[in-house]
Protein backbone atom coordinates (compact mmCIF):
# COMPACT_ATOMS: atom_id res chain seq x y z
CA UNK A 1 0.00 0.00 0.00
CA UNK A 2 1.17 3.62 -1.10
CA UNK A 3 0.28 6.26 1.25
CA UNK A 4 0.26 9.81 0.45
CA UNK A 5 -0.03 12.53 3.15
CA UNK A 6 -2.15 15.88 2.06
CA UNK A 7 -3.80 18.62 4.00
CA UNK A 8 -6.95 19.47 4.31
CA UNK A 9 -7.84 21.51 0.86
CA UNK A 10 -5.66 19.88 -1.08
CA UNK A 11 -8.50 17.23 -2.39
CA UNK A 12 -8.23 19.14 -5.54
CA UNK A 13 -4.85 17.03 -5.92
CA UNK A 14 -6.51 14.04 -5.84
CA UNK A 15 -9.15 14.77 -8.09
CA UNK A 16 -6.39 15.53 -10.77
CA UNK A 17 -4.61 12.18 -10.30
CA UNK A 18 -8.46 10.36 -10.74
CA UNK A 19 -9.10 12.69 -13.70
CA UNK A 20 -5.50 11.09 -15.09
CA UNK A 21 -6.54 8.03 -14.08
CA UNK A 22 -10.28 8.16 -15.92
CA UNK A 23 -9.14 9.97 -19.39
CA UNK A 24 -6.25 7.21 -19.51
CA UNK A 25 -9.09 4.31 -19.04
CA UNK A 26 -11.10 5.32 -21.80
CA UNK A 27 -8.56 5.82 -23.97
CA UNK A 28 -9.00 2.04 -24.83
CA UNK A 29 -12.58 0.94 -23.01
CA UNK A 30 -15.84 1.95 -23.60
CA UNK A 31 -16.83 3.09 -19.96
CA UNK A 32 -15.01 4.00 -16.85
CA UNK A 33 -16.61 1.80 -13.30
CA UNK A 34 -16.05 4.46 -10.27
CA UNK A 35 -16.87 3.13 -7.39
CA UNK A 36 -17.17 5.17 -4.52
CA UNK A 37 -18.57 5.33 -0.58
CA UNK A 38 -20.70 7.55 0.70
CA UNK A 39 -19.94 10.08 3.95
CA UNK A 40 -18.02 12.52 5.17
CA UNK A 41 -14.55 11.07 3.52
CA UNK A 42 -14.58 11.59 0.00
CA UNK A 43 -17.15 13.81 -0.58
CA UNK A 44 -14.58 16.96 -1.03
CA UNK A 45 -12.50 14.74 -3.74
CA UNK A 46 -15.99 13.98 -5.47
CA UNK A 47 -16.56 18.05 -5.24
CA UNK A 48 -13.40 18.25 -7.03
CA UNK A 49 -13.84 15.74 -9.25
CA UNK A 50 -16.53 16.77 -10.85
CA UNK A 51 -15.50 19.89 -11.85
CA UNK A 52 -12.58 18.67 -14.22
CA UNK A 53 -14.17 19.16 -17.75
CA UNK A 54 -12.12 17.00 -19.53
CA UNK A 55 -13.68 14.30 -18.38
CA UNK A 56 -15.57 12.35 -21.00
CA UNK A 57 -18.60 11.70 -18.00
CA UNK A 58 -21.26 10.06 -20.25
CA UNK A 59 -18.81 7.40 -20.05
CA UNK A 60 -17.94 7.23 -15.91
CA UNK A 61 -20.59 4.50 -14.07
CA UNK A 62 -20.90 5.27 -10.80
CA UNK A 63 -21.31 2.56 -8.34
CA UNK A 64 -21.64 3.07 -4.37
CA UNK A 65 -20.39 1.12 -1.78
CA UNK A 66 -23.34 0.75 0.89
CA UNK A 67 -26.34 2.94 1.37
CA UNK A 68 -28.68 3.05 4.42
CA UNK A 69 -32.49 1.86 4.02
CA UNK A 70 -33.97 5.55 3.62
CA UNK A 71 -35.91 7.04 1.40
CA UNK A 72 -33.70 8.79 -1.27
CA UNK A 73 -34.67 11.60 -0.80
CA UNK A 74 -33.21 11.87 2.66
CA UNK A 75 -30.07 13.37 3.53
CA UNK A 76 -28.79 10.43 5.47
CA UNK A 77 -28.85 8.98 2.27
CA UNK A 78 -25.90 8.55 0.00
CA UNK A 79 -27.59 8.38 -3.13
CA UNK A 80 -29.06 11.87 -2.07
CA UNK A 81 -25.68 13.69 -1.85
CA UNK A 82 -24.10 11.43 -4.96
CA UNK A 83 -27.27 12.14 -7.24
CA UNK A 84 -26.41 15.86 -6.03
CA UNK A 85 -23.29 15.84 -6.85
CA UNK A 86 -23.00 13.51 -10.33
CA UNK A 87 -25.96 14.98 -11.40
CA UNK A 88 -23.84 18.16 -12.69
CA UNK A 89 -21.78 16.29 -14.90
CA UNK A 90 -23.87 13.11 -17.34
CA UNK A 91 -22.78 10.19 -15.15
CA UNK A 92 -24.82 7.53 -14.31
CA UNK A 93 -25.48 6.23 -11.62
CA UNK A 94 -28.36 4.02 -10.00
CA UNK A 95 -30.16 4.18 -6.39
CA UNK A 96 -29.05 0.92 -4.03
CA UNK A 97 -31.95 0.78 -2.46
CA UNK A 98 -35.17 1.31 -4.34
CA UNK A 99 -37.41 2.52 -1.60
CA UNK A 100 -39.80 -0.69 -2.32
CA UNK A 101 -37.61 -3.67 -0.08
CA UNK A 102 -34.33 -5.09 0.50
CA UNK A 103 -34.59 -8.20 -1.59
CA UNK A 104 -35.05 -6.98 -4.55
CA UNK A 105 -32.88 -4.01 -4.07
CA UNK A 106 -30.21 -6.68 -4.12
CA UNK A 107 -31.63 -8.40 -7.06
CA UNK A 108 -32.07 -4.83 -9.28
CA UNK A 109 -28.08 -3.81 -7.51
CA UNK A 110 -26.60 -6.94 -9.13
CA UNK A 111 -27.96 -6.47 -12.58
CA UNK A 112 -26.74 -2.50 -12.31
CA UNK A 113 -23.66 -4.15 -11.79
CA UNK A 114 -23.44 -6.96 -14.68
CA UNK A 115 -25.50 -3.86 -17.12
CA UNK A 116 -22.22 -2.62 -18.40
CA UNK A 117 -20.07 -5.91 -18.42
CA UNK A 118 -22.01 -8.54 -20.21
CA UNK A 119 -23.91 -10.05 -17.69
CA UNK A 120 -20.19 -10.54 -15.64
CA UNK A 121 -19.40 -8.68 -12.73
CA UNK A 122 -16.05 -7.00 -13.88
CA UNK A 123 -13.67 -5.24 -11.45
CA UNK A 124 -14.18 -1.95 -10.62
CA UNK A 125 -11.64 0.75 -12.27
CA UNK A 126 -11.38 2.81 -9.15
CA UNK A 127 -12.89 2.23 -5.64
CA UNK A 128 -12.82 5.38 -3.43
CA UNK A 129 -13.23 4.25 -0.29
CA UNK A 130 -13.11 5.90 4.05
CA UNK A 131 -13.26 3.35 6.95
CA UNK A 132 -14.40 4.25 10.47
CA UNK A 133 -12.48 4.59 13.66
CA UNK A 134 -14.44 1.14 14.30
CA UNK A 135 -12.35 -0.22 11.67
CA UNK A 136 -15.53 -0.43 9.04
CA UNK A 137 -15.38 -0.38 5.61
CA UNK A 138 -18.77 0.00 3.45
CA UNK A 139 -21.46 -0.80 6.00
CA UNK A 140 -19.07 -4.05 6.70
CA UNK A 141 -19.04 -3.65 10.66
CA UNK A 142 -17.00 -5.25 12.92
CA UNK A 143 -17.87 -8.38 14.54
CA UNK A 144 -21.28 -8.59 11.38
CA UNK A 145 -22.24 -12.01 10.91
CA UNK A 146 -21.74 -12.15 7.26
CA UNK A 147 -18.49 -9.74 6.69
CA UNK A 148 -16.65 -12.52 4.93
CA UNK A 149 -19.10 -13.48 2.86
CA UNK A 150 -17.74 -14.65 0.11
CA UNK A 151 -20.69 -15.70 -2.51
CA UNK A 152 -22.78 -13.07 -2.39
CA UNK A 153 -22.36 -9.65 -4.41
CA UNK A 154 -24.85 -7.44 -2.06
CA UNK A 155 -25.36 -7.94 1.44
CA UNK A 156 -28.44 -6.90 3.50
CA UNK A 157 -27.00 -6.12 7.46
CA UNK A 158 -30.23 -6.64 9.45
CA UNK A 159 -28.28 -5.07 12.44
CA UNK A 160 -29.01 -1.52 12.92
CA UNK A 161 -26.16 0.97 13.12
CA UNK A 162 -27.07 4.52 13.97
CA UNK A 163 -30.47 3.75 13.49
CA UNK A 164 -30.45 2.49 9.74
CA UNK A 165 -30.46 -1.30 9.05
CA UNK A 166 -28.02 -1.05 5.47
CA UNK A 167 -27.55 -2.72 2.42
CA UNK A 168 -23.69 -3.44 1.59
CA UNK A 169 -21.30 -4.86 -1.69
CA UNK A 170 -19.88 -7.88 0.04
CA UNK A 171 -15.72 -7.70 0.60
CA UNK A 172 -15.04 -9.71 -2.13
CA UNK A 173 -16.93 -7.31 -4.31
CA UNK A 174 -15.26 -4.24 -2.88
CA UNK A 175 -11.89 -6.16 -3.36
CA UNK A 176 -12.28 -6.82 -6.87
CA UNK A 177 -11.23 -3.13 -7.77
CA UNK A 178 -7.97 -2.60 -10.44
CA UNK A 179 -7.40 0.87 -8.11
CA UNK A 180 -8.22 2.01 -4.73
CA UNK A 181 -7.74 4.99 -3.12
CA UNK A 182 -8.27 5.07 0.36
CA UNK A 183 -9.17 8.46 2.31
CA UNK A 184 -8.75 9.72 5.58
CA UNK A 185 -9.01 12.58 7.94
CA UNK A 186 -7.82 13.20 11.82
CA UNK A 187 -5.26 10.92 13.74
CA UNK A 188 -7.65 8.58 14.90
CA UNK A 189 -8.19 7.17 11.89
CA UNK A 190 -4.65 7.67 10.84
CA UNK A 191 -3.95 5.44 13.70
CA UNK A 192 -5.73 2.66 12.73
CA UNK A 193 -3.80 1.74 10.30
CA UNK A 194 -0.55 2.95 11.40
CA UNK A 195 -1.17 1.33 14.53
CA UNK A 196 -2.49 -2.45 12.84
CA UNK A 197 -3.72 -3.68 16.25
CA UNK A 198 -6.74 -5.83 15.26
CA UNK A 199 -6.01 -7.29 12.01
CA UNK A 200 -9.57 -9.01 11.97
CA UNK A 201 -11.06 -5.20 11.30
CA UNK A 202 -13.13 -5.04 7.58
CA UNK A 203 -10.51 -2.07 6.77
CA UNK A 204 -7.51 -4.95 7.19
CA UNK A 205 -9.38 -7.69 5.81
CA UNK A 206 -10.09 -5.34 2.48
CA UNK A 207 -5.88 -4.63 2.33
CA UNK A 208 -5.14 -8.19 2.74
CA UNK A 209 -3.61 -9.35 -0.57
CA UNK A 210 -4.90 -6.38 -2.20
CA UNK A 211 -3.10 -5.06 -4.68
CA UNK A 212 -2.86 -1.18 -5.94
CA UNK A 213 -4.02 0.57 -2.90
CA UNK A 214 -3.45 4.37 -2.19
CA UNK A 215 -3.89 5.62 0.81
CA UNK A 216 -4.29 9.24 0.87
CA UNK A 217 -4.54 10.72 4.77
CA UNK A 218 -4.98 14.13 6.70
CA UNK A 219 -3.91 14.68 9.86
Amino acid sequence: MESKAFKDGDEKIIALQIEKIISNSLMHQEYFRLCTAGGSSPKKVLEELVQREKINWSKVIIYQTDERIINNTHQDSNYYWLEKCFGKVSALIWPFYNEKDEESSKREYEQYLKKFCNDDPCPFDLLILGFGEDGHIASLFPEEDNLCEYNETVLYTTKEYKGYKRLSLSLARLKNSKVTFLISYGLDKFKVIQDRKENDLPIFLFLKNQANVVWNYSI
